[in-house]
């Protein structure tokens, strides 16, 4: 728009045919901008204790396997048993873990992690920063018993 300073929104109308093209239907239209949510978000406090290196390694090489598995078989040994985990890949590739804070004390034996990486897709090489939640659960070892994920 000429003259005008600052952002613009416009509603565009699209819509899918049969064979999955997309196609603009009518003139676009000026909306207002999106609503801000009113959200504290709450800051993971950091790994702390005796077994903050294992988790932390656990975490990474848990994620790299996430990320770039084709079927979740690659996760048994990471995952307890009872687990039900698909993996992201097969096209994704860790690049770095770049922090891996605690959501709330533990309880004995259980630990929720807040883990932030850089990942690589492998069709387009772009890199995001992701972060997952790992619900981790100690028996011999530690092992990820479910995990959360979403773009960052």
């Amino acid at each position: 728009l000429a003259g005008g300073a600052g952002a613009r929104y416009l509603a565009v109308p699209v819509a899918k045919d049969a064979a999955g093209r997309l196609a603009v239907f009518a003139p676009p239209a000026l909306v207002a901008g999106p609503g801000l949510a009113d959200v504290v978000v709450e800051e993971p406090s950091p790994l702390e204790g005796p077994e903050a290196a294992s988790i932390e390694r656990l975490a990474e090489r848990f994620l790299a396997r996430y990320l770039s598995a084709g079927d979740a078989g690659c996760l048994g040994y990471l995952t307890v048993p009872e687990a039900r985990i698909e993996p992201a890949g097969p096209d994704l590739e860790l690049v770095e873990v770049v922090r891996v804070g605690e959501r709330r004390p533990g309880r004995r034996g259980r630990r929720t992690v807040l883990v932030e990486v850089r990942a690589r897709d492998g069709a387009t090489r772009s890199v995001y920063p992701l972060a997952y939640r790992l619900e981790l659960v100690r028996r011999e070892r530690w092992y990820v018993a479910g995990v959360e994920g979403a773009l960052r």
